[in-house]
Parts: C-alpha cells; structure tokens; sequence
C-alpha cells in the first residue's frame, strides 16, 4: 500500500508561510507546496501527488518552542442536537465532536530557516511533539 497523507496544519508565518503541513501515514510531517507555481498543486483530501518543500523531522529541526495551545469547547446546540436526536449519549458525542484544537509552535531548522506552524488537531500535535523529541 502507498503512502496515504491527510492535511495536519499551516505554516502561519516565517520560512514556507501559507504553506500546508500534512502527516503521512508513518507518521512523518512535511510542508508541501500548495500554489500555482509548483508542477504540483494539493487540492484534494487526500492527494496522490505532491510537491515536498520541507520535512519536519529530528533530522531537519534544530529546536522547536510552544507558542500557544487553544482548546474549544462544544458548543449548546451540538449538544442540543445529540440529545434531541439520541438522548443522553447523543448530547454526550454532540459535546465531543464538536470540540476542537489548534497548536502553534515556532519551529526552528536546522539550516536556519524557521516557521511558525499550527497543528489542527491533539493526535497530530502529539505526534509531531513525539518525533521532534526522539533520541
């Protein structure tokens, strides 16, 4: 099986600003191109072809900091929703579906370059943290 990748976070500013940032389905993080200059452009999901600008590994970053973490909370009419539509364990994945989270971290490279990156979800975040610290 090829290797699948999903869209993990942005490049909010820095080196690669606008650029996306997607995980591949081992695990590893990288920012690909997404304008109209490159041959490649990722329009869909989940992209067969792509352009890679930059990895984001142990190997490419130097350091990385922790900028901010914002959490939100499920909304009332989620809630409202789930409970309407099957009672209390509805309400209940109404209140956990609907909550989000995003994760800006300043990247640093070891070549110098350096990003301010946000990740859009916990698991990617985490993972990005697990493999940026391996030993």
């Amino acid at each position: 099986m090829g290797k699948t990748i999903h869209r993990a976070g942005v490049v909010v500013s820095g080196d690669y600003s606008g650029k996306s940032i997607y995980i591949r389905n081992d695990y590893s993080f990288m920012i690909i191109s997404n304008d109209e200059n490159g041959k490649i452009i990722v329009k869909s999901l989940f992209p067969t072809q792509y352009s890679i600008l930059k990895e984001i590994s142990k190997t490419t970053v130097d350091h990385y900091e922790d900028v901010s973490a914002i959490e939100t909370g499920a909304d009332a009419s989620a809630v409202a929703k789930g409970l309407f539509l099957a009672g209390p364990a509805g309400g209940l994945l109404g209140a956990v579906a609907s909550k989000s989270a995003t994760y800006d971290l300043a990247i640093y490279f070891k070549d110098g370059e350096k990003s301010l990156i946000r990740i859009l979800s916990s698991g990617s975040y985490q993972e990005l943290k697990r493999i940026l610290f391996e030993l």
